[in-house]
């Protein structure tokens, strides 16, 4: 493992309650294809899920949910995981993993997340906003690159949702559009999404 890595690793906190895009991915799927009685058959899976809190919250609504994080759970790899349940997977979370990379680790990130989806998938992107990171930085942080290094030697940066929606679309995603800008939500998804008008929101 790569010191940009563990370092990314370092951020990773464990939460008692499911993420802000967990929960809006959770009740736009069960509005829009849930059956009484009957947990939704779309596939999720959490791109850089740390430890795992998404995971357990999104088991409870559906059945099909797998993660994987490069320092909490590598193992099985991304190969493996991309045809787990012999299908492709429809949805995909990256919750707050861009925002603690450099540059060229985004650009992998994204790259890999386009890669791993199929033409119907759709990728929920969540980000710190600029704002947010402007208000907890310390005068003790220093910059490195384009990104701030924390008194922990970890690191973090602020984007807005149309930096996010062009790196989406520079790594390969063929669509993206904004959906909060506090925290920053982008969806991005590929041409079945565009040709069917089935957008998670």
């Amino acid at each position: 493992m790569d010191e940009a890595t563990r370092l990314a690793g370092k951020t990773a906190i464990a939460r008692k309650q499911a993420s802000v895009p967990a929960r809006l991915l959770q009740a736009e799927l069960e509005r829009t294809w849930g059956i009484d009685g009957l947990k939704p058959f779309e596939s999720i899976f959490d791109y850089g899920c740390g430890k795992g809190a998404d995971i357990r919250f999104l088991s409870q609504h559906f059945s099909f949910v797998d993660g994987w994080d490069p320092v909490y759970k590598p193992e099985p790899g991304l190969d493996v995981l991309k045809m787990k349940y012999g299908v492709p997977w429809d949805y995909l979370l990256m919750t707050y993993v861009l925002n603690v990379l450099p540059k060229l680790y985004r650009i992998e990130a994204l790259e890999q997340a386009a890669n791993f989806l199929p033409p119907h998938g759709q990728a929920l992107i969540t980000v710190r906003s600029k704002r947010s990171v402007e208000y907890s930085r310390s005068d003790k942080w220093k910059t490195k690159g384009d990104m701030f290094v924390t008194q922990r030697g970890t690191m973090q940066r602020g984007f807005t949702g149309d930096e996010v929606a062009r790196m989406a679309l520079d790594a390969g995603f063929e669509g993206a559009h904004i959906v909060r800008n506090e925290p920053v939500i982008v969806l991005a998804y590929h041409k079945g999404v565009i040709e069917s008008d089935r957008y998670l929101i």
